[in-house]
């Protein structure tokens, strides 16, 4: 496995985003600036670019990951969200068949 220092972030992020098939074309400005955030962190300065000391980038490539599904807390709101309302579903079904009768 290749260390992760040796990789770059914009090159993982793409990897990301191909398998990220729920991303559409009115996601495209947030995943711009993810894509900017990524070459800022592969930046062979970071942290310290043009003398000065950057401690955003890394919070806001995090928190623009989530905002586009990429992290795993955010997906497991979404599949927790999912089952939640499958269950609701399902139960409406079961509430709404107890009337029926078989004839």
């Amino acid at each position: 496995m290749t260390h992760p220092v040796d990789v770059s972030m914009l090159a993982t992020l793409d990897e990301a985003l191909q398998a990220a098939d729920w991303i559409t074309d009115a996601d495209a400005g947030t995943v711009e600036l993810l894509r900017r955030l990524a070459a800022r962190l592969d930046d062979p300065e970071f942290p310290v670019i043009d003398g000065r000391f950057d401690n955003v980038s890394e919070s806001l490539f995090l928190k623009t990951s989530a905002a586009l599904g990429l992290t795993p807390e955010m997906r497991a709101v979404w599949e927790k969200k999912e089952k939640k309302n499958d269950a609701d579903a399902l139960a409406k079904f079961r509430k709404g068949t107890k009337k029926l009768h078989a004839v």
